[in-house]
C-alpha cells in the first residue's frame, strides 16, 4: 500500500517548505516556497555560510554606501538560496520581497522586478521564479501589475479569509496561500470552538476559485502538523515543512480528497472600500495578517543585521 505522501501527492501538488536545499534532495518534490524566516533559519547553518559572505562581498562591491551594500546583499542572499533550490526542484522556487513593504504597491513591484532580474543575470529563467507577497490591499495591487504588466507570477502569503481571496483572484495572481494551522491557532488561543477553522477557510476559498473559474491555484501552508495537511487533500497545492513530509512518507492511512464543491458560495464584489470594511470585519484575519507581518518583518531584520556584520568584517 502506499504512503500517505503519495497518496497525497496524487491529489495534490507538495512543495517544499524550506531554504535547506541539501534536505530537499531525498524528496519527491518539484517545487520550494521559502520566506524571511526560512532564509534566516538556513543562512545561520554553518554549511551554507558561504551564501552569506559571498552575498556580503556582493553588497560590498555594489555600493560605498553601508545601508545601499546590506540591502544589496540581502537581495542576494535570497537570490542565492533561490538558485541553489532550483538545482534540486525541477519547477519553480517561491521567493518572498521585503516584508516591510507590505503596504507600499511601488516599491513592492520594484523590488520583485531587481529579484528576478539578479536571477536572470545568474542565467535562471524568470517563469522559474516565484514573487511572493502578502495580501494586504497595497500587496494584492502590486501582484496584479506583476502578472498583468510584467509576466511575473506571484503568490500571495499571510492569507486569512476569502475576502483576501477574492481580491487576489481579481488581480489575476497565480497562487495565493491560505496559513491553515495558524488559523487552527488563533481560534485555539482565543477560546473559540470553531473546529478546523483553517481547514474550512481553505476550502471555501478552493471551492470559490474553481466555482468562478478563477485561475489562481491555492497553496495549503503554514502546517503544525501532518492531519492538518492530510484534511485539505484534493487542494491545488501544499507547502509543509520537511519534518511533516517526512511524517506521512512514514504513514499509511488512506488520503482521499477532501475537497467539497458543494459549500455555499456567494460571488463578491471586491474594490479598495468592501475589502478593507470586510477585513476589518473578520477579527482573526486582521490580528493575523498584522501579526506575521510583524513577525516576518523582525525575521528580515535578524537577518539583516547578521548581513550588516558580515559586510563589516570584511571593510
Amino acid at each position: 500500500m502506499s504512503n500517505s505522501f503519495q497518496q497525497l501527492s496524487s491529489l495534490t501538488l507538495v512543495a517544499a517548505d524550506t531554504a535547506d536545499y541539501n534536505a530537499i534532495k531525498k524528496y519527491d518534490v518539484t517545487e520550494a516556497t521559502t520566506n524571511p524566516t526560512i532564509i534566516l533559519q538556513a543562512a545561520i547553518l554553518p554549511q551554507y555560510q558561504h551564501h552569506l559572505e559571498q552575498s556580503a562581498e556582493y553588497g560590498i562591491k555594489s555600493a560605498s554606501d553601508l545601508e545601499l551594500a546590506v540591502e544589496n546583499a540581502m537581495d542576494m542572499l535570497v537570490v542565492s538560496f533561490g538558485e541553489r533550490i532550483l538545482q534540486v526542484v525541477s519547477k519553480k522556487v517561491h521567493v518572498q520581497v521585503d516584508p516591510r513593504l507590505a503596504f507600499d504597491t511601488q516599491r513592492s513591484v520594484s523590488k520583485a522586478l531587481k529579484l528576478l532580474k539578479m536571477f536572470e543575470d545568474k542565467g535562471i529563467d524568470r517563469r522559474k521564479v516565484v514573487i511572493k507577497l502578502p495580501a494586504t490591499w497595497e500587496g494584492i495591487r502590486a501582484a496584479g501589475i506583476l502578472e498583468k504588466t510584467h509576466g511575473v507570477s506571484c503568490n500571495m502569503t499571510t492569507m486569512f479569509s476569502l475576502v483576501q481571496a477574492a481580491a487576489c483572484a481579481e488581480a489575476g495572481v497565480s497562487y495565493l496561500a491560505p496559513f491553515v494551522g495558524r488559523i487552527n491557532m488563533w481560534h485555539e488561543e482565543n477560546g473559540s470552538e470553531f473546529d478546523r477553522a483553517g481547514e474550512t477557510v481553505l476550502k471555501n476559498i478552493q471551492n470559490y476559485m474553481r466555482k468562478f473559474g478563477y485561475k489562481t491555484k491555492v497553496m495549503g501552508a503554514y502546517f503544525v502538523n501532518s492531519e492538518q495537511i492530510k484534511a485539505v487533500s484534493g487542494c491545488d497545492f501544499v507547502t509543509a515543512p520537511l519534518s511533516l513530509i517526512d511524517a506521512l512518507i512514514k504513514d499509511k492511512e488512506v488520503v482521499d480528497d477532501k475537497m467539497d464543491s458543494k459549500l455555499p458560495v456567494k460571488k463578491l464584489d471586491i474594490n479598495e472600500d468592501t475589502f478593507r470594511f470586510m477585513l476589518n470585519e473578520d477579527q482573526m484575519a486582521t490580528s493575523l495578517l498584522s501579526e506575521i507581518i510583524r513577525n516576518f518583518s523582525a525575521d528580515y531584520g535578524k537577518l539583516k543585521n547578521i548581513v550588516r556584520k558580515a559586510i563589516l568584517r570584511k571593510k
